[in-house]
């Protein structure tokens, strides 16, 4: 069985930014749905965790963006299981233009948990059997991500019914839309996100309020997101911009 799994996406007019290429957003969502349908191909999707009391939870993010691909073009998403331990795996992900050469890379850590107790157990027989192509699309040991310190930035969000998934939680891409949120407007005019590093704590669900929280460390932003009603941490997030070339 080739671990590699493949497909095209077309730039669609909902998943671009104002300049017309495609969003970090649109990426991340490209990335989510082919990782779900080459998990249920392997026979490891939720639908078959879950008669066994189980599912799979996110831990870990890497993201970089090399460059964006203009609307109502067709890219090629790559993705494999790439490396794996006794209770976490790290999936990858190139997303490639029509020519082979790489827009966006990304490296994806993930663990097992149970339905019953909400812990990480050991992997399946099942994700162990699978092959796997050791190359990593980021170079990345997931590095520990600080909170925002000094001048921090705070905006209020809050999770509505459109933003949670078939695990009846957020969607992790709703809480990368909240962080890129809360930056000062100056930044989100003139600059794009262009890497992502995300650390999942906890999952929030519908009807909570949430507090993002965002300051300047070391040339990044970093961003934490907290559950407005008891103060715990959701999620902690680094992003890196860039400004845009004008026109």
């Amino acid at each position: 069985m080739d671990p590699v799994y493949s497909r095209r996406y077309r730039v669609h007019v909902y998943e671009v930014d104002p300049d017309g290429r495609l969003s970090l957003l649109g990426a991340l969502r490209y990335l989510q749905d082919i990782a779900l349908e080459h998990a249920d191909l392997l026979g490891v999707a939720l639908r078959h965790l879950r008669p066994l009391g189980l599912t799979w939870v996110m831990t870990r993010y890497h993201l970089q963006v090399l460059q964006r691909p203009p609307l109502h073009s067709t890219v090629e998403v790559r993705t494999w299981p790439a490396t794996r331990t006794e209770r976490a795996t790290c999936r990858d992900f190139l997303v490639l233009d029509e020519e082979g050469r790489p827009l966006v890379r990304a490296s994806t850590e993930l663990v097992v948990v149970s339905l019953e107790t909400g812990r990480a157990v050991p992997l399946p027989e099942a994700v162990h059997r699978l092959p796997l192509h050791p190359a990593r699309a980021v170079d990345t040991h997931f590095p520990p991500i600080p909170q925002p310190t000094g001048e921090v930035i705070e905006r209020q969000c809050r999770a509505r019914r459109a933003d949670v998934d078939i695990n009846q939680h957020v969607n992790n891409a709703v809480y990368v839309g909240w962080a890129l949120e809360t930056p000062p407007e100056a930044l989100l005019t003139r600059a794009v996100p262009v890497e992502l590093e995300i650390a999942f704590r906890r999952a929030a669900t519908f009807g909570e309020g949430i507090v993002s929280r965002a300051s300047q460390q070391d040339g990044a932003w970093v961003h934490q997101l907290l559950r407005s009603s008891d103060g715990k941490e959701l999620t902690r997030l680094r992003t890196r911009w860039v400004d845009q070339a004008p026109g």
